[in-house]
């Protein structure tokens, strides 16, 4: 076997392991919104849906401009190296972090990732969505890999805060 059929072997189990650990989401979607779609367009709530989140994806994106350093980007991919976030992983995106540098909570302001840490832990909702799906697709072969963060991230429309 060779390296890139590992790869796309590993890439299918933590496709599996993402969608098992996310199976509760779309499930309560479904039955909350079943009843706004009518049974002759049953592809009508997926499509919606996925219109809704990348018009909330594209939000967020403008709220992270100016928010992150280049340097905080790297570090986000090296933490998420691979990864593909489920919605329960993005609100503890900051525990990851702290956890793959042995960062402790207290005084984690005096460690260099503090202020880092400070912006995770304030982010929106939306603004944590955007940021974790971008890391994310900086990994994909033909979204990020090959160029800098700060060409990937203007491809979004995002700019990076500059490292004072």
């Amino acid at each position: 076997m060779n390296e890139t059929q590992q790869s796309n072997i590993a890439n299918d189990f933590h496709i599996e392991e993402a969608m098992t650990r996310s199976a509760f989401w779309p499930a309560l979607y479904q039955r909350d919104h079943a009843m706004e779609y009518s049974e002759e367009r049953p592809e009508a709530m997926s499509t919606l849906a996925m219109a809704r989140l990348e018009w909330i994806l594209r939000q967020g994106r403008l709220a992270l401009n100016g928010l992150i350093t280049e340097g905080e980007f790297r570090t986000l991919c090296d933490v998420f190296n691979s990864e593909i976030a489920t919605p329960d992983e993005i609100e503890y995106m900051a525990n990851a972090v702290a956890a793959e540098f042995d960062i402790e909570y207290d005084g984690y302001k005096e460690h260099p990732l503090g202020p880092l840490l400070d912006k995770l832990l304030t982010m929106s909702p939306i603004q944590k969505l955007a940021l974790r799906d971008l890391v994310q697709r900086f990994w994909y072969p033909a979204d990020g890999r090959g160029i800098s963060p700060s060409e990937f991230l203007n491809k979004y429309g995002v700019a990076l805060a500059s490292s004072i």
